[in-house]
């Protein structure tokens, strides 16, 4: 056998076969990012701070993060992270399943008791308690393995999520039920709505429908909570889809604009344009030459559309 292990064959992993996305992200500065908006996240999330400062702003609140600290996002929790200056993070992204290790297991029971607990949107690894070390030091263990992925790397990553969760499951103390404002649960509803019909002519009528409101309660819910309405906001969904797959993927711009609800490719770089001061073409030149010259970003080709 060869001593130095399997590590020595490395074979790439599809994100079919393992559905999990770690990116090193830059924002606060020209072209970081595009089209900046709150989203309705399927996946469990585990964000880091390299440098500087970011907050994670959610539907009923904001959460503020300097260089040195991490947060988990739990699943379907819509969330937006800005940065208050220049700031660098990484983002580690992955299904609930990955920690339960097999279908009705004891410890699929356990996860889903933080998974699953609506109370629980974000915890915060500040440091303050010595377990926050042992998470941090795991955030930035996973940050490493991606700049070195080997064969084991699949492996490598479980690992480290699942000890980290095991840290969470010893040390997190369940917070009590309380209950959510009518307009909180109905963004939620809005919102996913949104995620799962962008592409589609979606109607003022169909979105209230998703709630079970009427048009004008949808409306309000929308000034209230993102001070928007929603055909804004749902045209800025598109556009940070858009901007997303410019950034991540080399598709054909028409592609593009046809996998983010733009029938046209010509009304697509309009709508662009007005938003971003710049053509697809454009964005996408400028942002290859800004990464090039600084770090090349990791995102998936299979962008999560």
């Amino acid at each position: 056998m060869d001593g130095k292990g399997q590590g020595n064959n490395h074979k790439e992993i599809s994100f079919d076969e393992f559905p999990y996305l770690a990116e090193r992200i830059t924002i606060g500065q020209p072209l970081s990012g595009g089209v900046h908006v709150m989203r309705w996240y399927e996946n469990l999330r585990f964000l880091y701070i390299l440098e500087g400062r970011a907050e994670v702003q959610l539907l009923d609140g904001k959460v503020g993060l300097t260089a040195g600290q991490g947060i988990f996002i739990n699943q379907s929790v819509v969330h937006l992270v800005e940065g208050l200056e220049l700031c660098q993070y990484d983002s580690f992204s992955f299904p609930a399943y990955f920690l339960g290790f097999y279908e009705r297991s004891p410890m699929q029971e356990m996860a889903e008791r933080l998974v699953r607990n609506r109370q629980l949107p974000v915890y915060v690894f500040d440091g303050e308690q010595d377990w926050h070390w042992r998470v941090l030091s795991g955030l930035r263990r996973l940050g490493s393995l991606k700049e070195n992925a080997s064969e084991l790397y699949p492996y490598e990553v479980s690992v480290l999520l699942v000890n980290m969760w095991l840290e969470m499951q010893r040390n997190i103390e369940l917070p009590p039920k309380k209950r959510e404002s009518a307009v909180y649960v109905r963004m939620q509803k809005f919102l996913y709505f949104i995620g799962q019909h962008f592409r589609e002519d979606v109607t003022l009528e169909e979105l209230a429908a998703s709630a079970g409101v009427s048009k004008s309660e949808c409306l309000r819910c929308f000034k209230q909570s993102l001070d928007t309405t929603p055909y804004k906001y749902l045209m800025d969904y598109r556009l940070a889809k858009a901007t997303d797959l410019l950034r991540g993927t080399d598709r054909q711009i028409s592609e593009i604009a046809i996998l983010t609800g733009f029938e046209q490719s010509s009304y697509f770089g309009k709508c662009f344009r007005e938003r971003l001061g710049c053509t697809p073409k454009e964005y996408r030149k400028q942002f290859s030459e800004k990464t090039s010259k600084t770090y090349k970003k990791t995102v998936s080709k299979r962008t999560n559309i």
